[in-house]
């Protein structure tokens, strides 16, 4: 009898050995895929399966070896996937919850796409302050301790490089860059370090990316002015994600844009058209401009400032108008920007030029003067004209004095001369435009 016993005792311990080496060999618990954004690598959602029969709860978690900043578990009643889109809006169904809620149980075989009352998919999802190399998650199953390790450096490893859209037209190629990416790879890096600075965060994410592709140091001149390591953070980010979800379609306009002004207008050389979100705080650009803001710069760079309210026939317009800066300066070179005159008839032909490609928008900066703001406008130019102290050319922007008076000077050499071709009157000295207009006593 006593054998008997000892032999069934003998055959549980070892089923039981034999389980536990099963269970060794075979954790119940396992990753199915991971999620996550390019541009976030401080974020990801791993998704998670219990092959078991009983449920699992995590214990612990890790990340770099380090705490994690925060951790959820993600589930979803459908058959919707717990992934990272979820992490930012989830769908019907997805929900997040503290790791010490959830239970994760074996999901269940079959499940109509409508039954919300079970849970169908579990995810982990991890928030840290460095990019998250790896992720070990401890937990039990059947009073055994269990770790399950997730390999994530394969995520931050796949470099896309700086996106560029490029394409030829009539002999000139034109290289889009959109900064986007590179605007949210800062934003989830404040987000994960609240207390770092934004200052040296914005230069070494987006400062340093963008001078490492364009061809001259050209962040002051590009950023300066619409974009900064702003102080609105949240509205930055949630502008840039709906930027980047449009960006095809921001690319088409643009493209289209530079097609209808290089019909008219052919220049010679590769152009770089480099595309940024609107600082969310420039309400100049916001209340006055349909949210989009351009430059230009000499060696065929143009760049676009855009915020998601942008008015479609506004940045085209935008567009016609930088790309005749780039044509006019690469024609003209320094000469277009040596004086106060000058430069204010380098606006004016922009202007002209941009009202000719897309007669049907009417920019506020190209209504005409008032008799009497016009006069004394005049009088700036007929006695600081030729002034190379660009203050007083910085007045003139006061009201966009500058843009109006230049835009009626040309309106009215065109008008005067209409046997002049747009690359003649592109071409030709500011002061014989000035002559041949209605305006010649400015020059007098």
């Amino acid at each position: 009898m006593k054998n008997k016993k000892f032999i069934v005792l003998a055959i549980i311990l070892i089923i039981l050995i034999g389980y536990y080496l099963f269970l060794r060999l075979n954790p119940p618990l396992h990753s199915s895929g991971m999620s996550y954004n390019s541009y976030d690598p401080y974020t990801i959602v791993i998704e998670l399966e219990n092959d078991g029969f009983g449920g699992i709860k995590i214990q612990d978690v890790l990340v770099n070896n380090l705490e994690p900043k925060s951790t959820e578990i993600g589930i979803s009643h459908s058959n919707q996937m717990v992934t990272i889109s979820e992490v930012r809006e989830a769908s019907e169904g997805v929900s997040f919850h503290d790791i010490q809620e959830i239970t994760i149980k074996k999901p269940p075989q079959t499940v109509g796409d409508e039954d919300f009352d079970t849970i169908q998919h579990y995810a982990l999802a991890v928030y840290h302050n460095q990019e998250i190399q790896n992720v070990k998650l401890k937990y039990k199953y059947l009073g055994i301790p269990f770790e399950l390790d997730v390999d994530a450096s394969q995520l931050q490893e796949k470099e896309t490089g700086q996106k560029k859209y490029s394409f030829t037209y009539n002999g000139q190629t034109f290289h889009l860059h959109p900064y986007f990416e590179e605007l949210l790879h800062y934003t989830s890096f404040i987000n994960a370090n609240p207390d770092a600075s934004k200052k040296d965060a914005f230069d070494q994410f987006v400062i340093e990316p963008f001078n490492e592709h364009a061809p001259v140091d050209l962040s002051y001149s590009m950023l300066g002015m619409h974009l900064s390591s702003t102080t609105n953070i949240g509205q930055l980010e949630q502008n840039t994600l709906v930027l980047l979800e449009s960006e095809s379609h921001i690319i088409d306009l643009i493209k289209e844009a530079i097609i209808q002004s290089a019909d008219l207008l052919p220049m010679e050389g590769d152009t770089n058209i480099y595309l940024f979100p609107l600082d969310p705080n420039d309400f100049f650009v916001l209340h006055n401009m349909e949210g989009v803001a351009g430059i230009a710069y000499y060696g065929n760079n143009i760049g676009i400032s855009i915020d998601p309210s942008y008015n479609e026939e506004a940045l085209q317009y935008g567009v016609a108008h930088e790309y005749h800066h780039v044509a006019d300066l690469s024609y003209n070179g320094i000469l277009a920007t040596s004086n106060v005159l000058n430069f204010t008839l380098l606006e004016g032909k922009a202007d002209a030029f941009a009202q000719i490609v897309y007669p049907e928008f009417q920019a506020p900066w190209t209504e005409p003067l008032s008799s009497e703001n016009e006069s004394a406008v005049i009088e700036i130019l007929k006695e600081h004209g030729n002034s190379t102290d660009m203050s007083i050319y910085n007045q003139l922007r006061s009201g966009w004095s500058n843009y109006k008076i230049g835009n009626q000077i040309i309106t009215s050499y065109i008008q005067n001369n209409p046997d002049k071709s747009i690359l003649e009157w592109t071409q030709l000295d500011p002061k014989e435009i000035v002559l041949g207009s209605d305006y010649s006593n400015i020059v007098d």
